[in-house]
């Protein structure tokens, strides 16, 4: 049985300013943070959502932030819960979860001395 851990954000933009900011959720992602070949241990999706939550942290903006706000786990050949909804709604799936257990740093990672 392999499945998919499946996270999903809030995003919040400051429709206010600097000295007054006004935040409102304007939108949402879902993300397949880990793969797993049988079922996980709650200490497994813990360490998944952690190292997530680290990736979300270094894409903050000073206007737009992202947030965790949950899980699911997915049988690996199904459709997440969005994904699902866009297929139903609109026959299509414009907005596929995205797959950052694929994440490649190695041109990131070029120039950082001890590695």
């Amino acid at each position: 049985m392999k499945l998919k851990l499946v996270a999903s954000t809030k995003i919040f933009k400051n429709i206010g300013n600097m000295e007054v900011p006004m935040w409102r959720c304007v939108d949402g992602n879902e993300y397949i943070i880990e793969r797993f070949d049988e079922e996980p241990t709650w200490p497994d999706v813990g360490k998944a959502v952690t190292y997530f939550q680290h990736i979300l942290e270094g894409k903050l903006e000073v206007d737009v932030k992202e947030i965790y706000s949950g899980f699911e786990l997915y049988d690996n050949n199904s459709l997440t819960h969005g994904e699902n909804f866009q297929l139903e709604n609109g026959g299509t799936i414009d907005f596929p979860a995205e797959d950052v257990t694929k994440i490649d740093v190695t041109e990131m990672m070029d120039g950082i001395k001890g590695l």
